[in-house]
């Protein structure tokens, strides 16, 4: 198995386990269609676009707990850690 097909592998992995713990409450929530969106865009992501992801998740971390420890809700760092999240979630 080459690196390509354990990415693919990994990619089903996460897709599988997503489905398993949240398949009827998203799928209630959003619909089939959505989900099933999301997943295919998923499945259809290079190894650099999820290194990217990856990267923006961990931006996200560090904001998120740099803005709690500021303890400003509206601040912006809090501002910021919110917009880190926005862009994260949108590459799913």
């Amino acid at each position: 198995m080459d690196n390509r097909e354990r990415f693919d592998a990994f990619k089903d992995q996460m897709i599988e386990e997503n489905e398993q713990h949240y398949a009827a409450e998203i799928r209630s929530r959003y619909g089939d269609e959505v989900i099933d969106a999301a997943n295919a865009k998923l499945a259809d992501t290079s190894e650099a676009e999820y290194q990217d992801l990856e990267e923006l998740r961990r931006d996200y971390e560090e904001a998120l707990q740099a803005a709690f420890a500021h303890g400003d809700p509206a601040g912006v760092l809090a501002e910021k850690a919110c917009d880190l999240h926005r862009r994260w979630l949108s590459g799913y």
